[in-house]
């Protein structure tokens, strides 16, 4: 989805970016969604709240290929091999606490690769929610922060 196009359809845009830039299908960050939409009038706790729903939902279409066809996955995908096992590492060593922090960080980590095995390894569906929806929660609250803080301090709009 083209930024003008975000801007455009504003709050249903980022849903739609948040669901699908969550997916392991699209490589596309909400955080530019965010940026891009808070230069609008749309209250920061919208943008929050849309950009987190949308993500968890994202995220649990990745836990469902992981419970109901991992191993479909991995021999339709094989491009992904890479990715999944540095996931798979990354999930051994820090397991659900690792999962969490990984959310945090908004720069790319396997993130995607993580939510599936997630699935794979079976983890509840309420645990799998909470961590995905805390983690998301925060990243888009500091992010959201941040570009509201940089926006007001340096006049830029």
């Amino acid at each position: 989805m083209m930024l003008t196009e975000i801007e455009q359809y504003e709050l249903i845009g980022l849903f739609i970016t948040s669901v699908f830039g969550s997916t392991i299908f699209i490589p596309f960050s909400v955080e530019v969604s965010l940026a891009v939409l808070s230069i609008t009038n749309i209250p920061p706790i919208s943008l929050i709240a849309v950009a987190t729903i949308g993500s968890v939902i994202g995220s649990l279409m990745n836990y469902g290929i992981g419970i109901i066809g991992f191993k479909w996955f991995e021999s339709k995908f094989p491009r992904y091999e890479h990715e999944l096992k540095k996931a798979e590492l990354f999930s051994k060593k820090h397991g659900d606490v690792g999962l969490f922090f990984a959310l945090l960080i908004p720069i790319y980590l396997p993130v995607d690769f993580l939510t599936i095995l997630a699935g794979a390894c079976k983890m509840q569906a309420k645990k799998f929610i909470m961590i995905v929806f805390f983690g998301k929660l925060i990243k888009y609250s500091i992010v959201i922060i941040l570009l509201f803080y940089f926006k007001t301090s340096l006049n830029l709009f």
